[in-house]
């Protein structure tokens, strides 16, 4: 995915200092290598998502769109 991984470790802070993070993910092995099914990262406070749309990097209402999968 083109989301940066230091951005999702500094929004996924933000979150989880705003409001419980829970996350959803499954991994399947695929021989040596792990991979891991999309992410989305809710603020259990405000019911919002992390989104990184053509808007910016922003907490969003839920819809499951690809602005709101992170890897």
């Amino acid at each position: 995915m083109r989301r940066n991984r230091f951005v999702l470790a500094a929004a996924g802070g933000a979150l989880a200092l705003s409001g419980e993070l829970s996350t959803q993910a499954m991994a399947a092995d695929a021989g040596d290598v792990a991979v891991l099914a999309p992410q989305t990262f809710k603020n259990a406070g405000t019911g919002r998502c992390l989104d990184d749309s053509d808007r910016g990097l922003r907490t969003a209402g839920c819809h499951g769109g690809t602005t709101q999968h992170w890897s």
